[in-house]
């Protein structure tokens, strides 16, 4: 079982040759502490245990425990930082603090230093140690004691990685390289500098001891590009159900389930006090947060938690229930995975996987005979091509959930997979016509070839190259990150290192890569995407004008006389007529049978601007309505009518025009005709638009309030025309 956690030294060369690049190239120490910055922000945002230390070489001062105990040796080298957990100050001191030195100092003495602090510090401690040297080795060093220093990395299990030039490089004996250097420079320290006979043995010493070690080497050209993602923290491998695999009565074969795929989802936010983090001492910064209930009352009555009831909606009704009663309507279920029944893998559709997570389930450490039943029963299903559909329920009284078993074999293990399925409350019954509903919609064999040559051209089993220049498939699930989370942990990375910089970083270009593809792959596929463009060309099609209601009768009309019709014969794909499109009808103007539904859809035709030419109609239809009216019979639909223009009118700006309107109204029907509407605006006060309502408006609150109480005098008499008199003569007589 691997160690819980890390012991990490970091050893860096602050020495003259890692400082020296060409210019408009990174040196060599300016990459090793971006990729150490990277190491440590990586453990950072995993929240792991490891511990790190740093080892600085090639310093003009000298702090370590074997110099202080011998008083001689291993000079110019400082220990920066003892091994402790990485934190925020840990990374300042290498974002900031690290500086180029002038002394070549020994990179095999800094090794026996890093040795000497892992054997300090991990004593009793179970741990993995790992020691990180970042060189260019371009400084003396003495190899006498190789052999024995070999025997004691052994001993303690220290893994040795070198991140400096690439061992793997065939070089000319004269240390330059083969390689063009034409090409346009980089940020980052891929050119090729000449090696000096010092590096040449240097490299040769890092060599024999790195393959006698079995440790690993990366260039420097590659660090930054594989250090580049932010991990997330490493999940501890804990069982998530452990029983009996059921099958039938009498089977029972002991398993124990792990998670094997599952959504991993950013850390909540915490919330912080912003007055605490701008006063100048700090204490904490995280708040605590206090819920209280409310009655919805005028009083805003405070209720206990205690006496808190959640309710479900029933219809109209929330029906309440108590904590008891949440409890007791749980379905009582134990816990189990039990095999219902087999299916063929071809009869569980794909759209049917759902659930969160995907289970691995494994025979129980140390019993034989359910490694050995349970081999057999997955290799069973295997050959014949099976899935196994079961009920399973984590623990007592957990929801229960239906899914398959599917047989999962590697070479080093096997196991099954489990996947929920849903019940019919979870499918959506939703009909799609078929796409060969139509022979014209059927694909010639020309079009199916250039679909077949694009999905080809864009196989992701080809899409990448490696470091070697073989092509490697693309968008595998264990090296593809999540780019939101990268962009997040990438500001949250650069606020906490620059905390007094009001903006963002731009996104990183590495981050927006990581779900596009290659320019490589993409003018491969160039080709069969135009030719695939060709093949199905799209046409604008001009929106058909809607069939006319007596243009359909007209043409029905004609076909019961026998006459053929005059209008186009439509096939049946191409119908356009319906109830519901003779009932529908463009608006153009404010009608009198939904002046209010008319008045809104054209003010929001976002074509264009039509407000004044909707107003207009709408002040017309409301003396319309008023004018026309039966006594009171459409007040309350010209009401409507003036509310609703007022309300758009104040949204328009144009409180203006309304006023006017008002006051016009007010001269026409004020002890005339319509009085009793004028009264009616009165009692609903509906007046002018005062400027506490509309900055547009000229009007006072004291105006609008008097522009009612002048006509709300009693209505004088007034001359009834002949018509008006007869149809109350007719009224008296119905009654």
């Amino acid at each position: 079982m691997a160690a819980a956690k890390d012991a990490v030294v970091i050893i860096l060369d602050v020495g003259p040759s890692m400082c020296q690049a060409p210019p408009g190239h990174s040196t060599y120490l300016e990459i090793s502490v971006k990729a150490i910055n990277m190491i440590i922000q990586r453990k950072m945002f995993a929240n792991t245990k490891d511990e790190f230390a740093i080892i600085l070489f090639g310093t003009e001062g000298t702090s370590n425990h074997l110099n202080g105990e011998h008083h001689e040796g291993y000079e110019n080298i400082t220990v920066a930082r003892g091994l402790s957990l990485p934190d925020l100050e840990l990374l300042r001191f290498v974002h900031e603090q690290i500086t180029p030195g002038n002394v070549e100092t020994d990179f095999i003495d800094a090794i026996v230093v890093g040795m000497d602090l892992l054997r300090e510090h991990t004593k009793g401690k179970k741990c993995e140690k790992k020691i990180y040297l970042f060189s260019d080795l371009g400084s003396p060093f003495g190899n006498d004691q190789l052999e024995a220093i070999t025997d004691g990395l052994n001993n303690m299990e220290i893994h040795l990685t070198l991140i400096g030039p690439d061992l793997h490089d065939d070089g000319n004996e004269d240390g330059t390289s083969d390689v063009d250097e034409s090409g346009p420079s980089t940020s980052t320290a891929d050119h090729r500098k000449e090696r000096t006979a010092q590096q040449v043995a240097g490299e040769n010493c890092m060599r024999q001891l790195l393959e006698a070690l079995d440790g690993e080497t990366y260039s420097f050209s590659h660090v930054l590009p594989m250090l580049s993602f932010f991990q997330t923290r490493s999940i501890k491998q804990t069982t998530v159900f452990r029983g009996p695999l059921e099958i039938g009565s009498q089977l029972k074969i002991n398993v124990y389930g792990y998670n094997r795929v599952k959504e991993e989802k950013l850390a909540s936010w915490k919330k912080l006090s912003a007055v605490s983090q701008m006063s100048p001492n700090p204490d904490t910064m995280e708040v605590q947060m206090q819920r209280s209930h409310h009655l919805k009352d005028e009083d805003d009555t405070e209720v206990e938690r205690e006496n808190v009831a959640q309710g479900y909606r029933y219809g109209k009704t929330l029906v309440p229930l108590t904590k008891i009663d949440r409890d007791s309507m749980k379905l009582p279920t134990e816990r189990c995975l039990s095999v219902l029944c087999f299916a063929s893998n071809e009869n569980v559709e794909r759209y049917q996987y759902i659930g969160e997570n995907v289970i691995a389930f494994v025979p129980q450490p140390g019993d034989q005979h359910a490694a050995v039943a349970l081999s057999a029963f997955i290799n069973g299903m295997y050959e014949l091509n099976t899935v196994a559909i079961v009920r399973y329920c984590r623990v007592k009284n957990a929801a229960p959930r239906l899914g398959f078993l599917s047989p999962h074999i590697k070479q080093d293990y096997e196991c099954l997979l489990f996947t929920a399925l849903p019940f019919l409350e979870d499918l959506r019954q939703f009909s799609f016509t078929p796409l060969n509903f139509n022979k014209k919609w059927e694909p010639s064999g020309e079009q199916q070839d250039a679909v077949d040559n694009l999905i080809t051209a864009m196989d992701l089993t080809d899409a990448h190259r490696d470091e070697d220049g073989q092509t490697i498939e693309a968008l595998k699930c264990k090296t593809t990150f999540n780019p939101v989370r990268q962009r997040v942990f990438q500001c949250i990375q650069h606020r906490a290192l620059n905390p007094d910089d009001p903006s963002l970083p731009d996104l990183e270009p590495v981050i927006a890569s990581y779900l596009e593809p290659s320019a490589e792959f993409k003018a491969r596929s160039a080709p069969q995407c135009t030719k695939v463009k060709d093949m199905f060309r799209l046409e604008k099609i001009e929106k058909k004008k809607e069939t006319a209601a007596e243009n359909v009768f007209k043409a029905i009309g004609d076909e019961a006389n026998g006459e053929p019709s005059t209008s186009r014969a439509a096939d049946h794909d191409e119908t356009d007529f319906s109830m519901a499109s003779l009932a529908k009808r463009q608006v153009t103007q404010v009608g009198t049978v939904d002046p209010v539904g008319d008045f809104r859809t054209i003010i929001s035709q976002r074509d264009e601007d039509r407000f004044d030419e909707a107003a207009k109609q709408m002040r017309a239809r409301i003396l319309q309505l008023v004018l026309d009216s039966f006594r009171d019979q459409f007040y309350a639909k010209a009401l409507e009518c003036v509310k609703t223009l007022r309300e758009e009118a104040i949204k328009a700006g144009e409180s203006g025009m309304l006023n006017t309107f008002l006051q016009e109204i007010k001269e026409k029907i004020i002890n005339q005709r319509g009085h009793e509407f004028w009264l009616l605006l009165s009692k609903e006060q509906v007046t002018l638009v005062s400027q506490t309502e509309a900055a547009d408006s000229n009007i006072t609150e004291a105006q609008a309030k008097e522009f009612l109480e002048d006509g709300a005098a009693e209505k004088e008499e007034v001359p009834v025309d002949d018509a008006m008199e007869d149809a109350d003569d007719l009224l008296e007589m119905m009654e």
